[in-house]
C-alpha cells in the first residue's frame, strides 16, 4: 500500500511556473495561491512563541525564496489585517495561529493534531483569518515536523538539499503558484534518522580548520550549523558528531550546544563514547588514570556525570555501555561472562547519572546500546539489558548487517536500530575516499532491518560527508519512507537525483554513469584494488586478480570500462552550463574519474610489470599510462580543493587518506630495449611467450582429476568418509591435530605426465571444514619442499599453487594437519602448449594472440591460417613500441562438422616463425533454447539468466538490479520471516529457479554457487539454499560468511561474494538444474559447474550461453518444403 496517499495525490494539485506567466500550464485564475510572481508576493508568518527550529527553518526559507525569485522576503510574527496570500508556518501546540485553524477545522489536520511524530501538512486554505484571502499552511505536529514541511516546500521550488554542501544551483523562477486544492502530508517511518561524521582527519577537519572556520581551527559551530541545516533539508534529526582526536569534542564548545538547539538536532555519540563523552580527545591517562571501569570507575563516573550535566538541557540520545579507548575493546574482563557482568554494572551506573540530571523517568530518556565488535560477544554471553534501551545493531563495516532482532528482541520497549557504514577505516582495508556501496545493497539490508522491527534509530557513517552525498541521501530517504524505493524502481534513484541537482536533460546520461560506476565497485572497491590488507598489517600491494592472460584479458576489459566511464563523464562536464559544473564535479565527476584513475593506475602498472618480464616494448607505454593516471588523481583533487566553487572546499579532499599504499605512486617496470628489435608472440591462456623450436605434444591435454578413491592412505586416523555431497578424505573431528611437518596421516596421488607434456601445472583442491579457520593441510610434490595451505577461506577458493612438472611419474601428497578438514577432490590443470582455448560453436567465443615488439626498431609480421574457417581480425602489421592483438574466431558454417576440428595459425617475421594451434568443437548436438552448454570443461551462468522459475505461495525469486558482481542478483521474497529447516520440505515449501544446461563429457564436477555476502536473518541458522539436478532429491549448499575479522570474512567482503563448492555427478546431455530458495538471507549471483576445465579467475568463468539452437520438430515440419537440411540439422531458408 502506498504511504501517505494524500502526498501522492497532491501531485494532481501542484502547479509550479518556472518561466513567464504566459508559459504557465494553467492560468492564474485556476491557481490562485501565489507564493510570488511579477506582481505580488506572499507574506511569511511565524508565531514569535514558536520553537527555535521553526524560526531557523523560516530564515532558511526566505533565503531560498531569495535564491529562486531574486526578491527579498521578511518574516512577520503577527497576522496582517488585509492580505491576498500568506504562508503560515507553525507547530501544533506552539503556534496560536495553527492551533486556531485546527480548532476551527479549516484544513485536514488529523496527522498534526494527533501529534504523530514529526509529521507535517502543507495545505492551501481559503479565508483562514479575517482579511486574509488565501494561506498556504505549513503545520507540524511538533517543531521539527514543521521544519520538514518548510524544507519540503523549498525543494518543490527547486532548491536542492545540497544547495550549499554541493553547490547545486536553483533555477530562477518568475513565479511559483499552487492549486486551490493543494494538500500534502507526510511523516517518518524511522523515529531517529541521522549521520555519523567520522574519520574526519583527511577531509572535513582540515577544511574546517583552514578554510571554513579558521577562527576555531577545527570543526566547530559554523560547520555544525551547516550540517544541521542539511539534516533538516534531508528530513533527518540526529547526529553523532566527529570524534577523532583531531576534533574538539562536541559538548566542549557551548556554541555547538546552542547550534544544536537552534536547529533542533538530536545529539548522540558513537558506540565508543558513553553518555556523550569522547575519551579519544577528553581522557588524559596521565591525570585521569587508566580507562578501565574495573580499576578506575569513580573517575570514569565523574567525567560522565559532568558531561550529562552539561548536555542535559539539549535533546540527546545517550549511548550506554563502555568500550576501550577510542575504537578498542573493553578492558578488565577475563571471560565473556565477566564482560557481560561489568557492562551491566556500567549501564546501571550510567542510568543513575541520567536520572540525577534529567527530570523524567530514566525509562523515558532515549538510550541506545550498540553491540559492536567485542560488545556483541558480551551481549550474547547473557547481558541483561533494560527493556527501554534501544538495541542498535551494527553491520560488519562493509554493508552487511551482522545481527537482526529476534522475536523476543523485537518486542522490547526500546525497539531496535541500525548503525550502518558508507565509509570505513579498518580491517581488511579502509574505504574513505569514495563511495562504493550499492544503493541496492543498502535497500536490501535496511528493508530487512525494517521488517525485523529495527525502526528506532538509523545512523549512517558518512565519513567526512563529502564525495558520498547522493548515497547519504538514499539512506536517509529510506529512513523517512521505507516504501519510496522498491526493487522495481530503485534504478530510477540516480536519475531522479541527477534531474533535480544537475538538470533533467542530463539525467539519463548521469544515471548511466552512476550505475556503471556502482557495478564496477560491486566487483571491487577502488580502494581495495591493491588486493592487500592495509589494516590487517599487510600494506604492500599484490598483483590484482583481474586476469591478464585468460578470460579475454579481464584487466583490459576493466580498464576500458573505466576509461569509457571517465570519457563519458568528461563529455557531460564539458557540455554542462557553467552554473551546474561545480555541483556535477562534486556529486559525479570526481568520484567517477577518481575511481577510474585508481583502477587505471593499478592495472596499467600491473600490465607494465608482467609485460616487462616478457620484454614487451609496450610495457613502457603502460608504465607511462599508470603514471598519467596517478597525476590525474592529484590534479583532480587539486581542482576539487582549489578551483571548485572558487576555493570554497579547499582541503576537503585528500587523494591519499591514511597514506594507504593503493594511493601512492604506481609500481611500474620498464624492459631493456637497447638491443635489436624482435617479435614475440603470446596467446590467450598462457603467460609464457611462444617458442619457435619447442617440441609439443600433438594434442591438447586433459585435466588430471583425482577422487578420494584414487588416493593411497597412510596413517591410523586418516580415512575416506562420505555425506550427501559425496566422498572425502579426512582425519575425523576429535582424532587430534598435528601441526608439524611431516604428519603421520597422509594421502598420496600418483600420476604420469605424457611425453613432451612437461610444463607449469596448476594444483587445485576442494577443501572444507565447519570452522574455516581450521582447514589447513601440508602439501608436497616429491622432490620439492612442502607447502602449508592455510588460506582460511573455507569453501570455494581452491587454486593452491603451481608446479613445474616434467614428463614421467609423480606423486602428490596431502598431509593432514587439522582434524575435521575434508579433502573433497584434487585437480591438476595442464599447460596449453601453443593451443588457443578450444572454440565451441555453441558459445561462439573468440580468443586473442598478442604480437609484440621487444625493441625500439620497427618489426613487420604476417599471419596466415591453415584453413578458411579460421578467421583473423588482422593478418599483417608493423610494430614499433606497441602490441597488435589478433582476435581469432571460427566460421562454423565453413568448418568441418566434428567434435575436435584442428587447424593452425602461422606467424612469421624476418625469418622467425611461430605456430599457434587451433581446435574447435563443431559437432551438432541438440541443445535446449536458452540453455548453457559445457565449454572447455565448464558450464557457467548468471543467476538472473534462468529459463524458468516457480513461486511457493508468497515466496518467490525476484531480480534485484544493481546487487552483486554480475549486475543483478536473485533475491528471495519476502525478505524476512521464513526459513526452510528440513531438506524433505524443500520441494513443497521452496520457490525455485531452473536452468537448462548441457553437459558434454559428464561425470564428477565441482558445483560453485556464488551469493551476495549476507549474515543470517536468524542468529545461529546456517546460510544455505538447496540444489537439485534432473528432478533428483535436493541437497544443501551451505555458505559461510566468516566471523568478524577472520580471514574468511575479510576475503568475502573484499571480493563482494560468498561462494560454496560441492562435488556433484552430472550425466552427459541436456539437464535441468534447480536452485531452491530456503533462506531469504541468500541472494544468488552466479553458478558454475566445473568438470575440470575452470581457469582460476577473480570473477570466475564467463557465461557459456548458447549462441545458436536446434529447432523444434514442429518448426521443422513447417519448413520442410521451404528449406533444405544441412548436415548438422540446421535449416537454411532458400
Amino acid at each position: 500500500m502506498l504511504k501517505n496517499t494524500a502526498s501522492f495525490l497532491s501531485i494532481m494539485f501542484l502547479f509550479v511556473s518556472a518561466g513567464l506567466a504566459s508559459d504557465s500550464m494553467q492560468s492564474p485564475a485556476e491557481c490562485n495561491f501565489t507564493l510570488f510572481s511579477d506582481s505580488e508576493t506572499a507574506e511569511i508568518i511565524i508565531d514569535s512563541e514558536d520553537s527555535k527550529v521553526v524560526h531557523t527553518a523560516g530564515e532558511c526559507f526566505i533565503k531560498d525564496l531569495k535564491t529562486v525569485s531574486g526578491r527579498d522576503f521578511d518574516i512577520r510574527s503577527s497576522m496582517p489585517q488585509m492580505a491576498e496570500n500568506v504562508v503560515l508556518i507553525g507547530s501544533a501546540g506552539k503556534s496560536s495561529f495553527i492551533d486556531q485553524l485546527i480548532s476551527e477545522e479549516k484544513f485536514d489536520s488529523s496527522t498534526v493534531a494527533q501529534q504523530q511524530w514529526e509529521s507535517f501538512v502543507l495545505s492551501v486554505v481559503e479565508e483562514p483569518f479575517e482579511g486574509v484571502y488565501k494561506a498556504l499552511v505549513i503545520a507540524g505536529s511538533d517543531p521539527r515536523g514543521t521544519a520538514f514541511g518548510v524544507f519540503e516546500l523549498s525543494e518543490m521550488m527547486g532548491v536542492s538539499p545540497w544547495v550549499w554542501w554541493a553547490d547545486v544551483p536553483a533555477d530562477h523562477r518568475n513565479e511559483f503558484q499552487l492549486s486551490d486544492n493543494f494538500y500534502k502530508t507526510d511523516k517518518p517511518d524511522v523515529k531517529y534518522r541521522g549521520i555519523f561524521i567520522n574519520d574526519e582527519d583527511w577531509g572535513l577537519h582540515p577544511w574546517a580548520a583552514n578554510t571554513f572556520e579558521d577562527e576555531y581551527g577545527y570543526i566547530g559551530p559554523k560547520t555544525y550549523s551547516k550540517v544541521f541545516e542539511l539534516l533538516l533539508r534531508l528530513k533527518a534529526n540526529h547526529i553523532w558528531p566527529a570524534m577523532h582526536a583531531c576534533s574538539t569534542p562536541f559538548y566542549q564548545l557551548p556554541e555547538n550546544k546552542r547550534a544544536a538547539d537552534k536547529y533542533g538536532i538530536v545529539i548522540g555519540s558513537s558506540h565508543c563514547e558513553p553518555l556523550l563523552f569522547n575519551n579519544a580527545a577528553e581522557w588524559d591517562s596521565s591525570t585521569d588514570g587508566i580507562w578501565d571501569y574495573t580499576q578506575n570507575s569513580e573517575r570514569i563516573k565523574e567525567v560522565l556525570d559532568q558531561r550529562v550535566e552539561t548536555a542535559a538541557s539539549n535533546e540527546n540520545i545517550y549511548t550506554v555501555g563502555i568500550r576501550g579507548m577510542h575504537d578498542t575493546g573493553m578492558s578488565g574482563a577475563d571471560s565473556l561472562e565477566e564482560g557481560a557482568s561489568i557492562l551491566e554494572d556500567v549501564i546501571a551506573d550510567e542510568r543513575e547519572i541520567l536520572s540525577r540530571h534529567i527530570d523524567k523517568p530514566v525509562s523515558e530518556i532515549p538510550q541506545v546500546f550498540v553491540p559492536y565488535k567485542e560488545v556483541l560477544d558480551y551481549y550474547d554471553a547473557g547481558l541483561d539489558l533494560p527493556e527501554d534501551i534501544t538495541l542498535m545493531w551494527a553491520e560488519d563495516n562493509f554493508g552487511y548487517i551482522k545481527r537482526f532482532s529476534d522475536s523476543s528482541e523485537q518486542q522490547r520497549n526500546g525497539g531496535g536500530g541500525v548503525y550502518y557504514h558508507l565509509s570505513y577505516l579498518g580491517v581488511p582495508h579502509p574505504y574513505l575516499l569514495l563511495y562504493s556501496t550499492s544503493p541496492s545493497l543498502v535497500w536490501r539490508e535496511m528493508n530487512r532491518a525494517w521488517q525485523m522491527n529495527m525502526r528506532g534509530v538509523w545512523i549512517v557513517n558518512v565519513g567526512d560527508l563529502k564525495r558520498r552525498e547522493w548515497h547519504t541521501e538514499f539512506f536517509l530517504q529510506m529512513s523517512w519512507d521505507i516504501n519510496r524505493w522498491t526493487k522495481n524502481n530503485i534504478t530510477e534513484y540516480f536519475k531522479t537525483a541527477a534531474s533535480r541537482d544537475i538538470g533533467q536533460e542530463y539525467a539519463d546520461d548521469i544515471a548511466s554513469i552512476m550505475e556503471r560506476y556502482t557495478a564496477l565497485a560491486n566487483q571491487r572497491k577502488p580502494e581495495l584494488m591493491g588486493f592487500n590488507k592495509h589494516w590487517a598489517g599487510r600494506r604492500e600491494l599484490n598483483d590484482p586478480d583481474f586476469a591478464l592472460f585468460t578470460h579475454s584479458d579481464r584487466s583490459a576489459e576493466r580498464i576500458e570500462k573505466y576509461k569509457s566511464l571517465r570519457r563519458d563523464s568528461q563529455e557531460i562536464f564539458d557540455n554542462l552550463p557553467e552554473s551546474a559544473k561545480d555541483a556535477y564535479f562534486q556529486l559525479v565527476h570526481y568520484p567517477a574519474v577518481c575511481a577510474a584513475s585508481i583502477n587505471e593506475k593499478i592495472l596499467y602498472a600491473y600490465k607494465s610489470r608482467e609485460y616487462a618480464r616478457q620484454g614487451r616494448a609496450i610495457a613502457n607505454y603502460y608504465a607511462a599510462q599508470a603514471e598519467s593516471a596517478f597525476e590525474r588523481i592529484k590534479e583532480l583533487t587539486r581542482i576539487y580543493n582549489e578551483d571548485i566553487a572558487e576555493g570554497k572546499w579547499n582541503k576537503v579532499t585528500s587523494w591519499h587518506p591514511l597514506d594507504s599504499d593503493v594511493f601512492l605512486s604506481p609500481n611500474t617496470a620498464k624492459p631493456d630495449l637497447s638491443g635489436q628489435g624482435e617479435l614475440g608472440v603470446c596467446i590467450e591462456g598462457s603467460p609464457s611467450q611462444l617458442d619457435t623450436q619447442a617440441n609439443y605434444p600433438n594434442q591438447s591435454l586433459d585435466t588430471l582429476v583425482f577422487h578420494s578413491s584414487d588416493a593411497e592412505l597412510y596413517g591410523e586416523d586418516i580415512e575416506i568418509g562420505s555425506d550427501s555431497s559425496g566422498s572425502y578424505i579426512s582425519v575425523p573431528e576429535g582424532r587430534g591435530r598435528d601441526l608439524s611437518f611431516p604428519t603421520e596421516n597422509r594421502a598420496d596421488f600418483s600420476f604420469e605426465i605424457p611425453a613432451a607434456a612437461g610444463g607449469l601445472y596448476k594444483l587445485c583442491a576442494v577443501i572444507e571444514h565447519p570452522n574455516p579457520d581450521a582447514d589447513s593441510w601440508f602439501i608436497k610434490m616429491e622432490g620439492r619442499p612442502h607447502i602449508l595451505w592455510n588460506d582460511n577461506v573455507g569453501r570455494g577458493k581452491y587454486h593452491i599453487t603451481d608446479f613445474e612438472l616434467s614428463e614421467g611419474q609423480h606423486t602428490l601428497s596431502f598431509y593432514a594437519r587439522e582434524d575435521g578438514a575434508r579433502l573433497r577432490g584434487v585437480m591438476l590443470l595442464p599447460p596449453s602448449f601453443n593451443f588457443l582455448p578450444k572454440f565451441n560453436r555453441y558459445t561462439d567465443k573468440e580468443y586473442f594472440i598478442d604480437i609484440f615488439s621487444k625493441g625500439q626498431q620497427q618489426v613487420s609480421w604476417q599471419a596466415s591460417a591453415s584453413d578458411s574457417w579460421i578467421k583473423l581480425s588482422e593478418s599483417s602489421g608493423t610494430l614499433s613500441n606497441k602490441d597488435h592483438r589478433i582476435w581469432v574466431s571460427i566460421d562454423y558454417a565453413d568448418a568441418p562438422k566434428k567434435d575436435n576440428v584442428r587447424g593452425s595459425i602461422d606467424i612469421t617475421s624476418e625469418g622467425k616463425s611461430f605456430t599457434v594451434n587451433v581446435s574447435a568443437f563443431n559437432k551438432y548436438s541438440a541443445a535446449v533454447e536458452n540453455s548453457f552448454v559445457e565449454d572447455r570443461g565448464v558450464i557457467a551462468f548468471n543467476a538472473e539468466s534462468y529459463s524458468a522459475k516457480r513461486s511457493r505461495g508468497s515466496r518467490s525469486w525476484e531480480v534485484l538490479e544493481g546487487l552483486g558482481r554480475t549486475g543483478a542478483s536473485m533475491v528471495l521474497e519476502p525478505l524476512t520471516g521464513w526459513y526452510v529447516e528440513n531438506i524433505g520440505n524443500v520441494r513443497k515449501s521452496s520457490p525455485y529457479l531452473e536452468y537448462d544446461i548441457k553437459a558434454a563429457s559428464g561425470g564428477a564436477a565441482v558445483l560453485n554457487v556464488y551469493a551476495v555476502p549476507s549474515f543470517s536473518l536468524k542468529n545461529g541458522k546456517k546460510l544455505r539454499c538447496a540444489v537439485s539436478i534432473d528432478g533428483n532429491k535436493p541437497f544443501w549448499i551451505e555458505f559461510e560468511m566468516g566471523k568478524d575479522g577472520s580471514a574468511l570474512w575479510q576475503e568475502n567482503v573484499a571480493s563482494g561474494i560468498i561462494k560454496s563448492s560441492e562435488i556433484v555427478e552430472i550425466a552427459p546431455g541436456n539437464r535441468k538444474l534447480r536452485i531452491w530458495g530456503t533462506d531469504p538471507s541468500i541472494n544468488i549471483d552466479k553458478i558454475e559447474i566445473d568438470f575440470g576445465g575452470l581457469v582460476p579467475s577473480y570473477l570466475g568463468a564467463d557465461q557459456t550461453e548458447t549462441e545458436e539452437f536446434s529447432v523444434s520438430s514442429d518448426f521443422f515440419n513447417l519448413l520442410r518444403f521451404a528449406g533444405s537440411w544441412l548436415e548438422d540439422g540446421r535449416v537454411e531458408i532458400m
